[in-house]
């Protein structure tokens, strides 16, 4: 399924077979702000930064304090390895680099008092042109099974399938069915990425300063409840 790509653990695990991680402090939180909780992370980070990581039985994204660092062996563990979380993003890092640009996240935008959207299931990008093979590595690496371009005839970018849709809706009926994380692209990309933002519950203030945008260009009255609640579910 993962065409030989390392596993998880594998990716978090140095070449001394040290795992990392970060003691963390969930200051917005009061229920749980007087304490601090264990998680694995799979990126370098400070004493002090900033992140976003799961909590609770449904693993809403929250923002958290990193306290402490950590690098041990398995047997070496703050927490049992069998049921630690791990760091979602660092707060702020919705950019996902590519050579001839970037994409934007639609995880890490607050649509309540103390949690983010999720990140891996939505990008946007105003386009992708001149990729490399890098860059096409990249989008798969994250997850990226398809792009969804209502400008364009399809089409297929190194394995990756791109798709026409000239209705919105339809558009939004296969993201909500959609395993992997979909690419939105250009204008209808944004517009999108605001639609979603709002279905979500974040705020017109968070939807304009994450999207740029303030304001939605199609008709979406025609998507089915379970759509949008499969759309939401992948947000929060």
């Amino acid at each position: 399924m993962d065409g030989g790509k390392p596993s998880l653990s594998e990716r978090m695990v140095d070449k001394e077979k040290r795992y990392h991680f970060a003691a963390l402090r969930f200051f917005e939180d009061e229920n749980i702000s007087d304490r601090i909780y264990w998680y694995l992370c799979p990126f370098p980070l400070r004493e002090g930064e900033r992140v976003l990581a799961p909590v609770g039985y449904r693993d809403g994204l929250q923002l958290a304090c990193v306290e402490r660092v950590y690098s041990a062996p398995a047997e070496q563990a703050p927490y049992d390895m069998r049921f630690i979380k791990r760091v979602a993003a660092k707060y702020g890092a919705r950019k996902l680099p590519l050579g001839g640009g970037f994409c934007t996240e639609f995880g890490g935008v607050r649509y309540d008092s103390k949690r983010y959207t999720r990140f891996g299931s939505f990008l946007y990008s105003d386009n992708l042109r001149e990729l490399s093979r890098s860059d096409v590595d990249v989008l798969k690496e994250y997850g990226v099974t398809a792009v969804v371009d209502m400008r364009d005839s399809g089409g297929e970018i190194a394995g990756i399938p791109v798709l026409r849709f000239s209705d919105a809706s339809d558009a939004l009926n296969f993201a909500a069915k959609e395993k992997g994380c979909v690419l939105f692209l250009g204008s209808a990309g944004v517009a999108v990425c605001v639609y979603l933002f709002r279905l979500a519950g974040c705020s017109r203030e968070e939807t304009v300063k994450s999207s740029a945008s303030g304001g939605s260009y199609f008709c979406t009255e025609n998507i089915p409840p379970d759509t949008l609640r499969a759309l939401r579910a992948k947000l929060i």
